[in-house]
Protein backbone atom coordinates (compact mmCIF):
# COMPACT_ATOMS: atom_id res chain seq x y z
CA UNK A 1 0.00 0.00 0.00
CA UNK A 2 1.52 3.04 -1.10
CA UNK A 3 1.98 5.82 2.21
CA UNK A 4 -0.19 9.26 1.11
CA UNK A 5 -0.46 11.12 4.52
CA UNK A 6 2.89 11.95 6.30
CA UNK A 7 2.11 12.27 10.44
CA UNK A 8 5.12 13.38 12.77
CA UNK A 9 5.44 12.67 16.19
CA UNK A 10 7.56 14.57 18.49
CA UNK A 11 7.97 12.39 21.59
CA UNK A 12 9.71 12.00 24.41
CA UNK A 13 10.46 7.94 23.96
CA UNK A 14 10.84 6.27 20.76
CA UNK A 15 8.63 3.26 22.57
CA UNK A 16 4.89 5.33 21.37
CA UNK A 17 6.53 5.79 17.94
CA UNK A 18 7.27 2.06 17.29
CA UNK A 19 3.81 1.33 18.55
CA UNK A 20 2.01 3.82 16.42
CA UNK A 21 4.07 2.81 13.57
CA UNK A 22 3.63 -0.90 13.63
CA UNK A 23 0.07 -0.77 14.39
CA UNK A 24 -0.70 1.94 11.17
CA UNK A 25 1.49 -0.49 9.08
CA UNK A 26 -1.06 -1.53 6.72
CA UNK A 27 -2.60 1.76 6.27
CA UNK A 28 -1.87 4.66 4.18
CA UNK A 29 -0.17 6.88 6.69
CA UNK A 30 3.48 7.03 7.22
CA UNK A 31 4.71 7.97 10.65
CA UNK A 32 8.09 9.34 11.44
CA UNK A 33 9.30 10.82 15.06
CA UNK A 34 11.36 13.08 17.01
CA UNK A 35 12.65 12.66 20.04
CA UNK A 36 12.44 16.46 21.74
CA UNK A 37 15.31 15.70 24.21
CA UNK A 38 17.57 14.85 20.93
CA UNK A 39 16.96 18.53 19.72
CA UNK A 40 20.18 20.59 20.56
CA UNK A 41 18.40 23.84 21.94
CA UNK A 42 15.29 23.04 21.19
CA UNK A 43 15.74 24.07 17.68
CA UNK A 44 12.79 23.28 15.76
CA UNK A 45 13.37 25.80 13.05
CA UNK A 46 16.32 23.51 11.82
CA UNK A 47 13.79 20.39 11.39
CA UNK A 48 13.66 20.01 7.73
CA UNK A 49 10.07 17.71 7.69
CA UNK A 50 7.52 18.12 5.51
CA UNK A 51 4.38 16.71 7.54
CA UNK A 52 0.60 16.55 6.79
CA UNK A 53 -0.09 16.32 10.35
CA UNK A 54 1.56 16.83 13.66
CA UNK A 55 1.55 14.06 16.86
CA UNK A 56 2.21 15.79 20.34
CA UNK A 57 2.75 13.24 23.14
CA UNK A 58 2.08 13.83 26.37
CA UNK A 59 4.93 15.35 28.79
CA UNK A 60 6.04 17.29 26.84
CA UNK A 61 6.31 21.07 28.37
CA UNK A 62 4.62 24.41 27.56
CA UNK A 63 7.78 25.74 25.83
CA UNK A 64 8.68 23.36 23.78
CA UNK A 65 4.40 22.72 22.53
CA UNK A 66 4.49 26.49 21.81
CA UNK A 67 7.94 25.93 19.21
CA UNK A 68 6.42 22.95 17.40
CA UNK A 69 3.21 25.15 17.18
CA UNK A 70 5.06 28.08 15.87
CA UNK A 71 7.08 25.72 13.23
CA UNK A 72 3.72 23.92 12.01
CA UNK A 73 1.67 26.72 12.01
CA UNK A 74 -0.96 25.64 9.33
CA UNK A 75 -0.95 21.74 10.28
CA UNK A 76 -3.30 19.78 12.16
CA UNK A 77 -2.01 18.72 15.57
CA UNK A 78 -3.02 15.38 17.77
CA UNK A 79 -2.49 15.80 21.31
CA UNK A 80 -1.74 12.21 22.95
CA UNK A 81 -3.65 11.40 26.17
CA UNK A 82 -3.09 13.87 28.78
CA UNK A 83 -1.52 16.77 27.37
CA UNK A 84 -3.95 19.00 28.54
CA UNK A 85 -5.64 19.64 31.65
CA UNK A 86 -8.81 21.52 30.00
CA UNK A 87 -10.22 21.35 26.65
CA UNK A 88 -9.52 25.40 26.60
CA UNK A 89 -5.88 24.90 25.94
CA UNK A 90 -6.87 23.40 22.53
CA UNK A 91 -6.67 26.07 19.88
CA UNK A 92 -8.56 25.68 16.14
CA UNK A 93 -7.06 22.80 14.25
CA UNK A 94 -6.16 20.40 17.47
CA UNK A 95 -7.51 17.21 18.22
CA UNK A 96 -7.15 15.42 21.41
CA UNK A 97 -7.31 11.66 21.84
CA UNK A 98 -8.71 11.05 25.24
CA UNK A 99 -6.94 8.72 27.94
CA UNK A 100 -6.05 5.68 27.78
CA UNK A 101 -4.60 6.01 24.09
CA UNK A 102 -6.74 3.97 22.08
CA UNK A 103 -5.09 3.62 18.55
CA UNK A 104 -8.44 2.85 16.78
CA UNK A 105 -9.68 6.43 18.08
CA UNK A 106 -5.84 7.66 16.88
CA UNK A 107 -6.57 6.22 13.83
CA UNK A 108 -10.15 7.54 13.42
CA UNK A 109 -8.78 11.12 14.22
CA UNK A 110 -6.01 10.69 11.46
CA UNK A 111 -8.37 9.55 8.72
CA UNK A 112 -10.83 12.53 9.63
CA UNK A 113 -7.68 15.15 9.12
CA UNK A 114 -6.76 12.82 5.60
CA UNK A 115 -10.07 13.24 4.48
CA UNK A 116 -10.34 16.98 5.39
CA UNK A 117 -7.16 17.59 3.88
CA UNK A 118 -8.45 15.20 0.20
CA UNK A 119 -11.39 17.17 0.38
CA UNK A 120 -9.41 20.28 0.06
CA UNK A 121 -7.19 19.74 -2.86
Amino acid sequence: MEKSFYVHIFCLTSLICKLINKSFQNTNFMFDCTNVDDLKNNDFESLDISPDCIVIDKGINKEIQHKIKLKFTNLDIVYLPSLHESDSEISNGCKQISEPLKLSELGNVLEEIYNKKKDEQ
